[in-house]
Parts: C-alpha cells; sequence; structure tokens
C-alpha cells in the first residue's frame, strides 16, 4: 500500500464525507429517503475515526459459534443454544478490538438474517463458523457468495471448522491433523466451486468444547490446561492475532467501502428492478390504453354521425310522407282522417313517431356503448392497480418523489370513469325517454315544439271542424287554403326541429359521454407524461447513485 494507515484513513474519511453531502443533496433534490445510507456512511465515518475495529462472528445457529465467542473471550455470560435465541448484537471486548456476535445467518428467522447482514458488513474481520460434517452446506452458498464477493470479503474472512472431537481422535495429534487437512480440502474446494475460481482464506479446525462437557468444565483451573490441548483454541487465537496485525491497516478501508458498497448496491437493483423498470412498463401501458380510447373515440363518433344522418334522413321522410297525404286530401273526411291518424289531438301522433325515430337509432348505439363501457372499467382498473403497485414500489425505495402524483392520477381515473358511467346512465333514461331530471329535459326539447305545433294547428278553422266533427261547407278554393295552411305549420314544424338538430346539439344533447372520453383521455395524456417525468428523475437518480458507486470502487 503506497500511502501510510493515516493517509489512507484522511482520504477513506474525505471520500466518505464527499459521498455523504452528495446523498443529502439527493435526498432534498430528489424527495428520496437515504436515511440507511447515510446510516452506514456515518457508521463508517465513525468506525474511522475511533479507529474501531471489530470481530464478527457468524453461522449456522448449530455450528457453534457462541461456543467459540465464549472460549476466545472466557465469557461463561455468553448465551449457548443450538435454537435461533440471540436476537441481538452482542459486543464483547476482545484486547484492543471488539468481538460481534451476530443473530445466526440461515435461520427461519428472517428478522435474525437481516440484522446479520447489516453487521457483517461493518465487521472488519469474520469468524465464519462451518460444521465438520458437512462444511458449507448447499444451501449457504448464496451467502457465501454474498459475502466473499459482493462484499469483497475474501481477505477478511477466516473459516472455522468446529466440533472436530465429531470427526476426529483429539487426542491423537496425527489423526487430528490428517482430519484437519481433508476438512480444510473439502472447504477450499467447496469454495472453489462457489466462486468458480480458486480462493486461499484461513482456514482452522478446533474444538471449542471437546466431548460436549461445556465451557464450565473446561474452564475450571484443573481442567484448563488440557483443554487448550484439545480444543486447539490457541491456534485460532495466534491465526486471529497475526491476522489482524498484518491485515489491519487495509480491513479499516475495505470495511469502509463495503458498507456503503452493499447498501448502494442493493438500493440500485431495487430502483432499476423494481421502480425504473415498473415505470417504463405503466408508462407504455399508459400509453396503449391512450391509443385504444383514442380508436374507440374514433369509432364511437363515427357511428354517432352515421345515426345522426340517419334520423335527419328518416325526419325528412317522415316530414314529406305527411305533407304527402295532405295533399291527397280532396275533402273535409280525407282530412278528417288523415288528422287523426297521422296527427292526434295537440299532435301526440307526430310527438310519439319523432320519439321512436331517434329512440330507435340511439338503440343502435347503446350496445357498443355498453360493450365500451365495460372494456373502459377494465381498462381503469388496471390502471389504479398499476398505479398502487408504483405507489408501493417508490415507498420501497424510499422515494416521495411521484408518490402524490400517481396517487392523484387514481383519485382523477376514478372520478372520469364515474362520470362515464352517469353519461351512459342518462343516455339509456333517454331512450326510454324517462320523465325527471336531465332526462327528462332533453327527452322533452322537441315535445315542447310539438305541443306548441298542437295548438297553433287547433286555430285553423279547418282543423277546428275536424276537431269539432262539423262538417262545414267549404268551396274548393277555401278548401285548398286551409289545406296549405296546415302544410306549412307541419313543415315550419319540421323546418324549426331540422335546423336545431345539428351534429352538434346531437352530441351535447345525448352523448356527454364524448366528452368525459376526450377527458379521460387527456387525463391518461397528463399521467404518461408525468410517467415520463419520473422516469427522467429516477434515470438521474441511478446515474447519481453510479457515479458514488464508482468513486467509492477507486
Amino acid at each position: 500500500m503506497g500511502n501510510t494507515f493515516s493517509e489512507e484513513k484522511k482520504r477513506l474519511l474525505d471520500l466518505l464525507r464527499n459521498i455523504k453531502e452528495r446523498i443529502e443533496k439527493m435526498e432534498e433534490k430528489l424527495e428520496v429517503n437515504l436515511n440507511e445510507i447515510e446510516e452506514k456512511i456515518n457508521t463508517g465515518i465513525a468506525n474511522l475515526e475511533r479507529e474501531k475495529f471489530s470481530i464478527a462472528f457468524f453461522g449456522a445457529f448449530s455450528d457453534g459459534k457462541s461456543t467459540i465467542l465464549a472460549a476466545l473471550t472466557r465469557r461463561l455470560d455468553i448465551k449457548i443454544s443450538p435454537e435461533p435465541t440471540t436476537d441481538k448484537i452482542t459486543e464483547y471486548p476482545y484486547g484492543d478490538y471488539l468481538i460481534i456476535d451476530t443473530p445466526g445467518l440461515f435461520s427461519e428467522y428472517l428478522m435474525h438474517e437481516e440484522k446479520t447482514r447489516k453487521y457483517i458488513s461493518e465487521a472488519n474481520v469474520i469468524i465464519y463458523t462451518v460444521s465438520p460434517t458437512n462444511p458449507l452446506k448447499e444451501s449457504h452458498h448464496s451467502t457465501v457468495r454474498w459475502l466473499l464477493k459482493d462484499l469483497g470479503k475474501t481477505e477478511a474472512t477466516i473459516f472455522v471448522v468446529n466440533k472436530m472431537d465429531e470427526v476426529a481422535d483429539i487426542t491423537d495429534e496425527e489423526d487430528f491433523k490428517r482430519n484437519s487437512q481433508i476438512k480444510r480440502e473439502v472447504v477450499k474446494d467447496t469454495l472453489k466451486e462457489i466462486m468458480g475460481i480458486d480462493v486461499n482464506p484461513q482456514i482452522i479446525c478446533i474444538a471449542a468444547d471437546p466431548a460436549g462437557l461445556g465451557l464450565e468444565y473446561w474452564f475450571a483451573p484443573e481442567n484448563f490446561d488440557n483443554y487448550q490441548k484439545l480444543s486447539r483454541i490457541n491456534t485460532l487465537k495466534e491465526i486471529l492475532e497475526s491476522f489482524i496485525k498484518a491485515s489491519k491497516d487495509s480491513l479499516i478501508i475495505k470495511a469502509g467501502i463495503s458498507v456503503i458498497r452493499d447498501s448502494i448496491g442493493r438500493l440500485q437493483s431495487q430502483i432499476q428492478t423494481e421502480l425504473l423498470e415498473g415505470l417504463k412498463k405503466a408508462e407504455k401501458i399508459t400509453s396503449n390504453q391512450i391509443d385504444d380510447l383514442e380508436r374507440r373515440l374514433i369509432s364511437l363518433e363515427k357511428d354517432i354521425l352515421q345515426q345522426y344522418i340517419n334520423i335527419k334522413e328518416e325526419m325528412l321522410r317522415y316530414r314529406d310522407s305527411l305533407l304527402i297525404q295532405i295533399d291527397s286530401c280532396v275533402n273535409l273526411d280525407d282530412l278528417r282522417r288523415f288528422y287523426i291518424k297521422e296527427i292526434g289531438e295537440e299532435a301526440h301522433i307526430v310527438e310519439e313517431k319523432i320519439n321512436l325515430i331517434i329512440k330507435r337509432y340511439l338503440c343502435n348505439i347503446d350496445e357498443s356503448i355498453t360493450a365500451m363501457e365495460k372494456q373502459i372499467e377494465q381498462s381503469v382498473e388496471f390502471h389504479k392497480e398499476m398505479n398502487t403497485e408504483l405507489i408501493n414500489s417508490l415507498f420501497q425505495v424510499g422515494a416521495k418523489f411521484g408518490q402524490k402524483i400517481v396517487s392523484m392520477s387514481n383519485k382523477e381515473i376514478m372520478s372520469k370513469l364515474f362520470e362515464i358511467r352517469r353519461s351512459n346512465d342518462l343516455l339509456r333514461k333517454l331512450i326510454k325517454f324517462q320523465s325527471g331530471g336531465e332526462a327528462a329535459k332533453w327527452a322533452s326539447k322537441w315535445a315542447g315544439a310539438i305541443k306548441n305545433l298542437g295548438k297553433i294547428l287547433a286555430s285553423l278553422s279547418i282543423v277546428a271542424d275536424i276537431i269539432s266533427g262539423v262538417s262545414a261547407y267549404l268551396n274548393e278554393k277555401k278548401f285548398e287554403s286551409e289545406k296549405e295552411k296546415l302544410a306549412n305549420e307541419i313543415s315550419k314544424l319540421f323546418k324549426d326541429l331540422l335546423e336545431d338538430f345539428t351534429e352538434e346539439s346531437f352530441k351535447n344533447d345525448y352523448f356527454p359521454l364524448l366528452k368525459d372520453m376526450e377527458d379521460m383521455i387527456q387525463h391518461l395524456k397528463n399521467d404518461k407524461e408525468e410517467k415520463q417525468k419520473l422516469i427522467s428523475i429516477t434515470e438521474s437518480y441511478l446515474r447519481e447513485l453510479n457515479m458514488i458507486q464508482r468513486d467509492i470502487s477507486l
């Protein structure tokens, strides 16, 4: 190492403080919660400032790590149990250093494992205890890979094969050496299989509690010398001391680096897989939803236009039919029959036929609108679930940015769906010509004009004669004149109705759904833009973390 320990310590402290400052700026600018990484950095800084050096024990509960810890420290108050009872980190002094007893790894208790992972990445030396009968079983391989490769702890790890009294005669030095060499080869070969390369960590074989008599027995003055000989615990002490002396400077440096690399690496992976990919997928899905709704809207508008044309053409045919029938009447009796059959009192027959024309063509549209409403409901529900997943992803990575936007998007889109349902309900009421509310207002829009026609017709003398049933004598000229007045009023009615019956009024009166769909499409476009902004923010967030990871790896 080119620098002295003091120079390396200062360099790393400067780097950690610089990264901490950048992390704080990220928190402020991007509204993210990086407390865990800050805590790791603060811990690394504190460790370096105090030159704190820690040795962490971990392994499966049944491999005797707590027994070894008690043997090294001569502490009989350390809990020794084959069950995962250790649920907290405990520190024990060992010379100038601290030995850390961690909750057991590989336990079924996730709380224990997560806590162990946190402290193991901060430790300077790792004492990894394994069983002599099945060292480094397959279920442990991913953890070994994480420890040696991801955290770069190969040089900092001492593998301790405990309970050698189960596989060797510890009273026979030759037998012990032979079996110890076998176990070292097994561990070394297994590590090569796990890592894919040759690794040469320290591997030590001991029997921390020979014959399982308990440390209280072995620590008794009359048994202690024999214990040291049989357990080979002094071999571990000597190697541990020489290991620490030779590696102290670089281990402290590496501990500070691995702490942050571990946290940032996990955060990078989480942001990439859970957030960024989720945002990009959501943006694409929203884009597809917009395209689908726009296609449906265009199709619906074409359908509405066609039904509008159909209604108008049939209204014109109906008008022409009435005028032809009036023209064909040659006397008052003919006109009376026409009036009773085609007009009715207060023109109620005309009103009914016009309503039927409108109803017939609106029914054609209603079926397609009902199908479309179901499609929109499914799309909206999917959109809501997708946004809820995004909120959870944002929360998981500590990102406040976008949570409010995505949550608001859900509320707004559900509001738009309510408006679409309301518009469709109104259309169905109009088709049925139900009374009350807006349906009555729009369904009776023409009814008022038609009833007014009935009053005007009633004022005509010829109509009065028809209604009264009194056959007044009319000369041909007078009869034709009265017929013409009747035809003119009918023509005027249809002229007024058709002038008012524009494509725009038809859409507005019967299909407020169109405006609601346009609003929903616009909302989805806004939502898409917000997701694109979130993607941009997330990518900048990830780039900054990548730069920090690069700098911390130099």
